[in-house]
C-alpha cells in the first residue's frame, strides 16, 4: 500500500564545487498543482500514456475524503494551464502553474474502486496500449486484483477480477519466460493470510489471469522490487515489509523459470521499507537502494542502505549517498519511497527520495543527483516539504524528452496531496544539466528456434550519455496471424517513444528466450532504453518460423 507525501518546491541541482558561484539559478523543476481531480489516501499512483498522444495521463486508486470509500480514477492530462491559489502568506491569490486532467471514459463492466492498493500498468492483451491491474479492498470489503482492459476510444473497462490482497505491492513481470506480462503480488487475503502470489497471464489461450501460489511466506506494509538479480534470464523478486506477525522481513525470491528459492536478505529487515532496483554504476547489473526504519530511541528510526551487485552478490555501499557537503550525513526515512532515473541528462540515474526521519520528525522530500563515481550528492537549496509514506513516479508529463516527477499521497498536516513537477530542461548555466538524447536501435538481429522456443540475439545500442552497459532493451515480438497478436507485448509506440517510464523488458542482456510458442511465423524487433528510459527507434523487423 503507498501513501503519502506534499512537494512544494525542489530547487536546483549544484555540487558543492559550484554551490558559491551559482546561488541563483533557475530550479530544475516547476511545482504543478493538479486540477480536475482531487487527491486521494491510503492508495496508490500510475503514470503512463494511456491514450497514446505522447504525454502522460493517470490512474489514481484510494480513499476519497474521510469516509473511505474505495475510489478508481482513470485521468487523461489535458493541458498545462494557470490557477489561482491563497497565498501562503495570507495576500491576496497568487497564481501558479498547474497540468490540468479530464475523466476517461470508462466502459461497461466498470471496474470498482479499491484502497489500501496498489497499482501496475502493463499491456496484459498484446494490443499495444496500456491496460493495468489493481489490488486492495473494494467495495464490500473483498481483498481484489482487478485487470482493466484499454480499449481505445471505447473507455477502460474491467476485464477480470480475482482473489487480491490489500496493504500489500502488485508489479508486472514475465515470470514464465513465455514472453508475455504476469503479475506478483504481496499482502493480506481477505481471510487475513499474507501471501506471495502470481497471477499468470494466460490471455493467448483464452484463459485470462491464473492465480499461482509461489508457497513463500508474504509481506504487508512494504514493497516489491523486481530485476534479474543472477544474470539467468529470469526476473528475480525482492520482497520487505511485514510479516504476519509484525516482525520485519526480507528475502529475495529467486526464479529459475520453473519455481521459486526465497534466500535471506540481501538488504536488513526494516519496518514500513521501500526496496527499488538500478543499475547505479551503469555495469550492466542490478544494484539496489533500501530504506526503512529500525527500532531506537525514538521507537522508529529511519535508516537506508545501498547495494552494489557484483556478479550476484551484494556488496554495501551505503556511502555512495552523500549529503550536500563531505561532513554532511544523510539520514535514513521509512513510510516512503524512492524513484531512480535520469533526470538531469547526464546517461546515469538520479535519486529521489521521500519518508519519515523518525516518529516525531519528517523530512522533505529529497532530490540526488548522480556523481558518476558512483553514487549521489544531495542537491542544494532543496526546499521540499516532504511528507509521511510517499509515492513518487517518473514520467515524460509533458512529452519534451525529459523525466517529469509525480508525488502522490498525505501531507505532513494529514491532507491528502497530488503534485507534478516538471522538468526545466535544459539548463544552460550548468555543463552536465542538458536535454536527454536518444538511442541509437540495436544492429545485428539474429535468432534461433528450437521446440517451441526462440532466443532472440541482437548487438548493443549506443547513447551519448548513458554508458554502453547502463542501457536496456525493449524486445516487441509477434505473430503474422492477426488473431494472436503481440506475444511480447511492448510498451513503446511505433515511433520508439515509451509509454511508461521503466527499463526495457530484456533487462541490459543481448538476448532475451521466449518459450511455449505454437507453430506458425513470427516477426520481432527490439529497441535500446537509456537511463532516462527514453527508446531509440525499433530495428528492422524479422521474421522466423516455428515448425
Amino acid at each position: 500500500m503507498r501513501q503519502a507525501l506534499l512537494l512544494l518546491f525542489v530547487v536546483p541541482f549544484l555540487r558543492p564545487s559550484t554551490a558559491v558561484a551559482q546561488l541563483d539559478p533557475p530550479p530544475l523543476f516547476t511545482d504543478l498543482v493538479v486540477v480536475g481531480t482531487t487527491p486521494m489516501v491510503f492508495g496508490d499512483a500510475a503514470w503512463g500514456d494511456l491514450d497514446g498522444d505522447g504525454d502522460f495521463d493517470l490512474v489514481l486508486t484510494g480513499a476519497a475524503g474521510s469516509a473511505r470509500t474505495p475510489t478508481l480514477r482513470v485521468l487523461l492530462r489535458t493541458r498545462d494551464t494557470l490557477v489561482e491559489q491563497p497565498d501562503p502568506s495570507g495576500g491576496e491569490p497568487i497564481t501558479v502553474p498547474a497540468v490540468e486532467y479530464g475523466a476517461a471514459t470508462v466502459a461497461a463492466p466498470a471496474p470498482p474502486g479499491a484502497w489500501r492498493s496498489s497499482l501496475a500498468l502493463l499491456d496484459f492483451d498484446g494490443d499495444s496500449d496500456v491496460d493495468f491491474a489493481y489490488t486492495g479492498l473494494v467495495p464490500g470489503g473483498a481483498s481484489s486484483l482487478v485487470l482493466v482492459r484499454n480499449g481505445g476510444a471505447q473507455g477502460f473497462a474491467q476485464a477480470q477480477v480475482l482473489e487480491g490482497v490489500h496493504d500489500g505491492d502488485l508489479e508486472a513481470l514475465d515470470a514464465d519466460g513465455d514472453g508475455d506480462t504476469d503479475l506478483v503480488m504481496t499482502g493480506r487475503t481477505s481471510g487475513g493470510d499474507v501471501v506471495l502470489r502470481v497471477a499468470e497471464n494466460r490471455t493467448r489461450t483464452g484463459e485470462g489471469f491464473v492465480l499461482r501460489e509461489t508457497g513463500i511466506a508474504g509481506a504487508t506494509d512494504g514493497a516489491l522490487a523486481i530485476a534479474d538479480v543472477d544474470g539467468d534470464g529470469d526476473p528475480d523478486v525482492l520482497l520487505v515489509g511485514h510479516a504476519a506477525d509484525g516482525s520485519p522481513r526480507a528475502a529475495l525470491v529467486r526464479n529459475d523459470g520453473t519455481g521459486w528459492t526465497p534466500i535471506p536478505g540481501p538488504v536488513p529487515a526494516l519496518h514500513f521499507p521501500f526496496a527499488a532496483f538500478s543499475d547505479v554504476d551503469a555495469d550492466g547489473d542490478p544494484d539496489l537502494v533500501a530504506q526503512g526504519a529500525r527500532l531506537g530511541p525514538l521507537l522508529l528510526q529511519g535508516a537506508h542502505t545501498i547495494l552494489e551487485n557484483a556478479g550476484g552478490s551484494f556488496v554495501d555501499r551505503s556511502a555512495w549517498l552523500r549529503g550536500r557537503f563531505p561532513e554532511e550525513d544523510v539520514p535514513g526515512r521509512y513510510r516512503g519511497s524512492a524513484a531512480l532515473g535520469d533526470f538531469d541528462g547526464d546517461g546515469l540515474p538520479d535519486l529521489v527520495l521521500a519518508g519519515s526521519l523518525s516518529k516525531v520528525r519528517t523530512d522533505p522530500v529529497r532530490f540526488f543527483a548522480s556523481t558518476g563515481d558512483p553514487g549521489w550528492n544531495m542537491m542544494l537549496y532543496d526546499r521540499a516539504v516532504g511528507g509521511q509514506s510517499g509515492r513518487i513516479l517518473l514520467g515524460d508529463h509533458d512529452a519534451d524528452g525529459d523525466l517529469d516527477v509525480l508525488t502522490v499521497g498525505e501531507s505532513t498536516t494529514g491532507a491528502a496531496s497530488l503534485r507534478v513537477l516538471r522538468n526545466t530542461a535544459p539548463r544552460p548555466d550548468l555543463q552536465v544539466r542538458r536535454q536527454n538524447r536518444i538511442p541509437t536501435a540495436p544492429r545485428t538481429l539474429s535468432e534461433q528456434v528450437t521446440a517451441g522456443t526462440v532466443e532472440l540475439r541482437w548487438a548493443a545500442g549506443s547513447d551519448p550519455d548513458t554508458p554502453a552497459a547502463g542501457l536496456t532493451y525493449q524486445v516487441e515480438l509477434g505473430s503474422t496471424d492477426a488473431d494472436r497478436g503481440l506475444v511480447v507485448p511492448g510498451l513503446s509506440d511505433a515511433t520508439g517513444r515509451r509509454l511508461i517510464a521503466a527499463p526495457g523488458n530484456a533487462g541490459s542482456r543481448l538476448s532475451l528466450t521466449v518459450s511455449g510458442l505454437a507453430p506458425g511465423t513470427y516477426w520481432w524487433t527490439v529497441q535500446t532504453v537509456d537511463a532516462a528510459f527514453a527508446g531509440s527507434p525499433f530495428a528492422v523487423v524479422r521474421t522466423f518460423s516455428v515448425p
